[in-house]
């Protein structure tokens, strides 16, 4: 993950800090330029330390310490790019759910940043039900005992993830149920967005699934024979 600087006195931040640790500089995320900037209250919005002339605030979800992407202050919008994508989240009344949606959101903001930064569509399942991408983050004890268990996965754009993988002890024993050399909340998020992409840049176009087999391999070969090399 690339390690941003603050404007203002040069001290290296992470991609989540609302702060700077040295000067004490309020931060933000701008995607327009995938840069984290730091910021002047004005009791009414925020302006970039290095004026731009526009006013800013903070996505919705900043309320809830998960978010701190930055909106045009006039902009119709309450959510961002990143938080938009949300179809379902845990309940924020149990205060355990919380925790473990920041953990997820921390994860998917990650994510839709590399998005970003490869130069990748990012297209709202909502304003585009055909192609879109939408997440519903599934709590198993808040489904009903005749339900299917949760699981994480990829569907036409909607990724599925279950809250539990949020949880660093559970996600270790399923990591250890699956013979599998690392399990990341981050590598899930990776994973099932590359489905989505596949289907939408790859699978259908006959000349860039050529190029992709040509340099990955055959898709089509047996999961479980591919594991073994």
């Amino acid at each position: 993950m690339k390690i941003f600087h603050c404007h203002n006195c040069n001290n290296p931040l992470y991609f989540e800090n609302t702060r700077c640790l040295v000067c004490g500089s309020i931060l933000g995320y701008k995607e327009e330029t995938l840069e984290l900037v730091s910021l002047i209250d004005t009791n009414n919005g925020y302006t970039l330390l290095n004026n731009d002339g526009r006013i800013y605030r903070y996505c919705k979800n900043h309320e809830y310490n998960v978010c701190n992407w930055l909106l045009d202050y006039y902009h119709s919008d309450q959510f961002c790019t990143a938080c938009t994508l949300n179809r379902t989240i845990p309940n924020l009344s149990d205060a355990n759910n919380l925790k473990e949606w920041r953990k997820l959101e921390l994860a998917k903001h990650r994510l839709i940043y590399g998005l970003l930064r490869l130069g990748l569509q990012v297209i709202d399942k909502d304003i585009a039900p055909d192609e879109g991408l939408a997440f519903d983050f599934l709590s198993e004890s808040a489904s009903s005992v005749n339900e299917d268990p949760v699981r994480t996965g990829h569907l036409n754009g909607l990724i599925t993830i279950n809250v539990a993988e949020a949880d660093s002890v559970h996600r270790e024993y399923m990591r250890k149920q699956m013979a599998e050399p690392y399990r990341t909340l981050i590598g899930h998020f990776r994973h099932e967005v590359g489905h989505y992409y596949w289907e939408r840049l790859v699978s259908n176009r006959p000349q860039e699934l050529e190029r992709f087999r040509n340099y990955f391999g055959d898709e089509r070969a047996d999961y479980g024979e591919a594991l073994q090399h």
